[in-house]
């Protein structure tokens, strides 16, 4: 998908509430509920394959200035935050946190980052409470 997951389900939500920030960033997803999100014939994406895309898009440190709105992929990561746990969204125009499908312990999943401040793609673990946003794959 060349944009961010917008179908409504439980444990998703809009920055702000606000339909028109659905439009523009997808909606933000709890780790259980981004991997129900997506369309037959399409998957969360896994670590293995978020690193497939990375590592073909330059690298960790690179990747991000092809992946990112605007990029030469057609991937177009947009910047649409997160939201932790405690129902506060941060970080919409600065970072753009995406799940996988990849579980790291019982209560943590890997996730990637979007930055707007460098080329960097970050790989992380994070709480599967928080909402961040789904891309999904094609089978």
């Amino acid at each position: 998908m060349s944009e961010n997951l917008n179908y409504t389900t439980t444990d998703s939500w809009c920055y702000d509430n606000a339909s028109y920030n659905c439009e523009k960033y997808g909606r933000l997803y709890r780790w259980e509920a981004a991997k129900k999100g997506c369309p037959t014939g399409w998957h969360l994406p896994t670590d293995a394959e978020w690193n497939t895309l990375v590592n073909n898009n330059g690298g960790e440190s690179k990747a991000g200035a092809n992946l990112k709105e605007g990029g030469s992929s057609g991937f177009n990561a947009s910047l649409g935050g997160y939201r932790r746990t405690d129902g506060e969204v941060q970080g919409v125009g600065g970072i753009g946190s995406y799940w996988s499908s990849s579980a790291s312990g019982e209560d943590y999943a890997w996730e990637r980052n979007f930055y707007s401040g460098n080329d960097e793609v970050g790989r992380y673990v994070s709480t599967r409470g928080n909402g961040q946003s789904v891309r999904c794959l094609q089978d």
